[in-house]
């Protein structure tokens, strides 16, 4: 019996001791004056999935503890703030921002049990926190300050890069401005906007004339102040098709090349002229106020394409009205050039090519072969050659199967829409 006793107080002793002492923050949330406090908690059964959500608590309440100051200092600021924009989307970042800002912070203590699950107790200090805060405002206000001394394009992507920086970081509206009474924040953005909506975009013609196929000259000025800015990015956006090109101003804020504008119809095609804020880095929901990004209208008109007609027969014996008929072909709708007796920067150079077969009969018909070649010049240089398939038919003369061969001809390219759509493709029109 008496070794009964002795063996039930020994196994309560060793189980006493092997079993971990609760620590006291466990029980009783700790504070320190001096730290962010987090500690957090879980109990599934599975020691490693435990010890990791307890983690992930642990941070989660850190990041509450901090946000909560900030937002606490924020309101105080906010009141000085010039603007007095609202910071309710400012606010909803904190927390995640710091979040992942506070992945390396490390764990100060922990404690597991069966019964109690595993537990997890962070701390960051305070003063490191601080001095965080101070080197970032210092390294904002260096790009700031390198900015100044810049041109408008080149402080633009300064004061953008500084946003960026801030918006990204758990002190994003809790800095103080280079005066101490506002925020650093509402002047970044404050510049930014003022720079961004005193910018102009001019054209020079709000009516430009263009060619099918080729690049739409453009003369574009971008100014500030009235002051020509170099290297702005300039959207030119196509209302008619949704196409977009960027463009960047040259020295003097000018812009003067062709643009080629994809999908240009015959007629008139509307145009916008706006700052292409994506490549100046202002991505959407970085600024809390709408930007007012200039905008400059332009009509570019399209005229159809313009060719002078030359027509001429190879071979065989001229057929009555072949030219007026050959013209009349490329007049018809659905060409895309339209035909002009008038000087054009093109040419429609049309060769009829009349062939004959020998008759080793004399009671045989007469038979004759018809094809036409199409060449499209410019300035001298042909740009674009097309040969029809030949076509065969007789007559009881030569001269009747010459016109019947030549009418077979025209009404099988007149029915044919493949070479209009090559022609159409190759010079780029509608």
């Amino acid at each position: 019996m008496k070794y009964i006793s002795f063996l039930a107080i020994t196994i309560t002793l060793i189980s006493c001791v092997s079993a971990p002492s609760k620590p006291e923050w466990v029980q009783k949330q700790p504070t320190d004056p001096k730290y962010y406090i987090g500690i957090g908690y879980s109990n599934t059964g599975i020691e490693g999935e435990d010890r990791e959500l307890a983690r992930k608590a642990a941070l989660g309440e850190m990041a509450s503890s901090i946000s909560t100051s900030i937002k606490g200092e924020l309101e105080v600021l906010q009141q000085d703030s010039s603007d007095g924009e609202s910071f309710s989307r400012i606010t909803n970042r904190i927390v995640e921002n710091i979040n992942h800002v506070l992945e390396g912070v490390s764990i100060f203590d922990s404690y597991y049990s069966t019964k109690d699950g595993y537990w997890v107790y962070m701390r960051f200090s305070k003063a490191d926190f601080e001095l965080q805060k101070q080197r970032l405002r210092e390294r904002v206000l260096n790009i700031i300050k390198e900015g100044e001394n810049a041109d408008i394009s080149k402080r633009i992507s300064a004061y953008v890069t500084a946003l960026g920086i801030l918006t990204e970081s758990p002190y994003i509206a809790s800095i103080k401005d280079e005066t101490g009474n506002g925020i650093l924040l509402d002047t970044i953005e404050s510049r930014v906007f003022d720079y961004v909506s005193g910018i102009k975009i001019n054209s020079r013609d709000k009516v430009i004339l263009a060619e099918p196929g080729k690049a739409v000259p453009m003369d574009i000025f971008v100014s500030y102040r009235d002051e020509g800015l170099d290297g702005i990015p300039v959207r030119i956006y196509s209302k008619n098709n949704g196409s977009e090109h960027t463009v960047f101003s040259n020295s003097g804020g000018t812009y003067t090349q062709g643009v080629d504008i994809e999908g240009l119809i015959t007629g008139e095609n509307h145009i916008v002229l706006s700052l292409d804020l994506k490549k100046l880095n202002i991505e959407d929901g970085l600024m809390r106020r709408k930007l007012a990004n200039p905008e400059f209208p332009v009509i570019v008109k399209v005229d159809q394409l313009k060719a002078r007609f030359v027509f001429r027969q190879n071979g065989g014996e001229t057929v009555p009205g072949v030219e007026g008929m050959t013209h009349a072909l490329f007049s018809r709708s659905g060409f895309p050039i339209k035909i002009t007796d008038e000087a054009a920067s093109l040419t429609l150079d049309v060769e009829l090519v009349l062939e004959d077969f020998p008759r080793f009969d004399e009671k045989a018909l007469f038979i004759s072969q018809a094809r036409m070649i199409v060449k499209i010049i410019r300035n001298g240089d042909t740009i674009y050659t097309y040969e029809s398939p030949a076509q065969k038919d007789g007559g009881i003369t030569m001269a009747q199967s010459y016109e019947r061969t030549v009418k077979k001809l025209l009404n099988k390219m007149g029915n044919d829409q493949g070479y209009i759509e090559e022609i159409t493709r190759y010079l780029g029109v509608e």
